[in-house]
């Protein structure tokens, strides 16, 4: 089931990430200023960010749990 289903959102998501990235970085590139040393800095991350990173840390843990409560229940003999 992951990997009709999971593998293709997750690659969606992390290759929209990818792309943002690029866009803040191309952002920040064009708005350098002309001084001798020139410093990259990157944009602060917006609440929506910090809402998203901490929803996957919350599914990751649920996938543990259940992954872990799977095995308990269907015994861990047929699953390995």
């Amino acid at each position: 089931m992951w990997f009709l289903l999971g593998m293709p959102l997750w690659c969606w998501v992390a290759s929209e990430g990818k792309w943002g990235m690029d866009e803040k970085l191309k952002q920040s590139a064009g708005r350098k200023k002309k001084v001798a040393t020139v410093q990259t800095k990157l944009a602060n991350p917006k609440p929506w960010d910090f809402v998203v990173a901490i929803a996957f840390v919350i599914y990751g843990c649920m996938s543990l749990i259940g992954g872990i409560i799977f095995i308990f229940l269907n015994g861990a003999r047929d699953t390995l």
